[in-house]
């Protein structure tokens, strides 16, 4: 099986100052990506009730497209997207966790309706079956919400 990927990132913004007798116009449109031709995708939307918390296991824990389970080794992206219109997603803090922030109890809300992304695609991640191998997604208390992941990674 033959893998293509790309993660990208577009920006664009038009700044217009008046001046006197005429307007300063400071315009940029961007896109970043990255290709990939090797590793494993993992996409899902998935719900949490209000005030629940699930944590991903990136070793044996995921299925891919194909029904297979993936035993991650080493994860290179991670986008998530919320859906909810009124909650935070909180990602981080797993019992066993993927280091993508740099310490284990470390936290990150993505806001409704935004989209939350880090790339590693040179080195990547380490996943380590059973010690750091979670990514955790919490709710706060209230209304059920959806969000969509994508993750990419090597397996074993």
């Amino acid at each position: 099986m033959a893998l293509q990927a790309r993660r990208s990132l577009n920006v664009w913004h038009k700044h217009t100052k008046s001046l006197d007798d005429r307007n300063a116009v400071d315009e940029l449109t961007k896109s970043w990506n990255q290709e990939y031709t090797s590793g494993k995708p993992f996409y899902d939307k998935r719900g949490l009730a209000g005030g629940a918390n699930e944590s991903l296991d990136l070793y044996g824990g995921l299925v891919d497209g194909y029904s297979n389970y993936l035993n991650y080794t080493v994860l290179h992206e991670i986008a998530i997207k919320n859906l909810s219109e009124s909650q935070n997603l909180t990602i981080g803090n797993a019992a066993n966790p993927v280091n993508i922030f740099g310490a284990g109890a470390t936290t990150i809300d993505i806001p409704p309706g935004d989209i939350f992304c880090l790339s590693n695609h040179d080195t990547g991640w380490t996943v380590t079956a059973g010690s750091a191998d979670e990514i955790k997604v919490a709710l706060a208390a209230g209304d059920a919400a959806y969000y969509e992941i994508w993750l990419l990674g090597s397996t074993a």
